[in-house]
């Protein structure tokens, strides 16, 4: 989504991190965004206040389901997240299971730290309560980033699987590469890349 702040050329670009429906629900967008000097992003952290008015627009083709997706029909999803790139995936998962479709979902997330796996309370309290939906975590200065091996198991299965990634730029073409070369169609692979 763009954001919109008055007094601020540039304009922020953001992923929610809540299920759509919380929004139409109850008026509230859920948004994580980390401190950085980048005009948008400071003046969250040093200036917003309550009752302050922004605009904001919603677009793109980075969602879930996406149109070329049968929802209806059982199918698996992975969600591939590194770092802050789990805003969009956990928006997903939590649209997948509140919406109650026949889908099995995988996350896989990594981050550089324990501290920096933002979100982690709220995903173990997601596996509690819906039995379709897993997770993995990877901390990445103490282990390997997210790679071919992670994937392998979601790669020949019974039903559709689409694959989702978000994430630091090197991550997510060399997943997006791995999961091509090992035959996943671009049409079952869809990813946000940062610029």
């Amino acid at each position: 989504m763009d954001l919109y702040i008055p007094q601020i050329d540039e304009v922020g670009g953001y992923s929610m991190c809540s299920e759509p429906s919380k929004f139409d629900k109850d008026g509230v967008l859920d948004l994580a965004i980390k401190y950085s000097t980048w005009a948008p992003a400071h003046w969250i952290h040093t200036k917003a206040s309550v009752n302050d008015e922004l605009q904001f627009r919603f677009g793109g083709d980075y969602h879930y389901p996406h149109n070329t997706i049968n929802a209806k029909e059982p199918h698996r999803l992975v969600l591939i997240a590194g770092g802050v790139g789990i805003n969009p995936l956990i928006s997903m998962a939590l649209h997948a299971s509140d919406i109650g479709l026949p889908v099995e979902t995988h996350l896989l997330y990594s981050a550089k730290t324990e501290e920096e796996l933002i979100f982690k309370n709220e995903l173990d309290a997601l596996t509690q309560r819906d039995s379709g939906f897993h997770v993995q975590y990877r901390v990445t200065n103490s282990e390997a980033r997210i790679g071919v091996n992670d994937l392998e198991g979601f790669l020949s299965t019974d039903k559709p699987t689409y694959f989702y990634i978000c994430g630091p730029a090197a991550m997510v073409k060399d997943v997006n590469a791995s999961l091509l070369q090992r035959g996943v169609t671009k049409e079952k692979i869809f990813y946000e890349l940062w610029t």
